[in-house]
């Protein structure tokens, strides 16, 4: 019984999304539970220089599994000032996240780019509001060009600046601001989880049941479930052309 997984890729907003109930991570668990696994690949302080570089480790800690999907939210560190530490030219961003892109192509045709968001300058001065808005049009030019869904986090944010915990990492309601934009664009791609079967019986069919015909409609259901999950499995190619 194989679980597809969808994979979240980003920086310590990404990272953090465990840690909050309405974070992306655990909002998407939620809406695909028994159905697909949510796999949270943030890590804290990165860019896309450093992403691109552990791209090969993070595709081998998957293991087998297919991905079904990436949300891709890279750019915010970035897009620091140049002379620090984390600044990526806009240049070499771009290329940064068009190879990233191009590798998660290779996996899943059903990739959800979100933009850098929003920050407040009194508490972020390695900062720019003018310059961040060019990594925001990089990823918005990504989009059009990949043709790729995005959610754009500075207008959904717009100014408000309760949103965020510490003047760049986002609060519960700023998760909650853009989580369902996210499983919305998967929707769109085909990856509805009502449309999905669950995983295993549900336990209201098991019960009144006898053990030998539990142990049957288990059995009954894996059997069914491997083999349309393996046709499924070739449908999905099929779909991920078409995309």
């Amino acid at each position: 019984m194989n679980y597809k997984q969808i994979v979240l890729l980003g920086d310590s907003i990404t990272e953090y999304s465990s840690l909050h109930p309405s974070g992306l991570h655990l909002y998407l668990s939620k809406a695909y539970v028994r159905r697909l696994d949510v796999v949270n690949r943030g890590y804290d302080g990165y860019n896309t220089k450093m992403l691109k570089l552990a791209l090969p480790n993070i595709f081998s800690s998957l293991g087998s599994a297919e991905q079904a999907g990436f949300v891709l939210f890279m750019g915010t560190n970035d897009a620091v000032i140049p002379g620090q530490l984390l600044h990526v030219p806009i240049d070499e961003f771009r290329d940064n996240m068009q190879y990233i892109i191009d590798q998660l192509l290779k996996r899943s045709k059903r990739i959800v780019l979100l933009t850098p968001a929003i920050f407040d300058k009194n508490r972020f001065q390695n900062r720019d509001k003018d310059l961040m808005a060019q990594y925001v049009n990089a990823v918005e030019k990504l989009s059009e060009k990949n043709k790729l869904p995005l959610v754009n986090l500075q207008k959904l944010f717009g100014s408000n600046l309760n949103l965020l915990s510490d003047g760049l990492h986002f609060t519960d309601e700023g998760y909650k601001r853009f989580a369902p934009q996210v499983l919305e664009a998967f929707k769109n791609l085909h990856l509805d989880p009502e449309d999905m079967p669950m995983k295993l019986p549900d336990f209201n069919d098991l019960k009144g049941k006898t053990d030998e015909e539990i142990d049957q409609l288990i059995s009954e259901y894996i059997a069914t479930y491997d083999g349309i999950d393996t046709l499924d499995r070739i449908d999905h190619h099929i779909l991920r052309d078409a995309i």
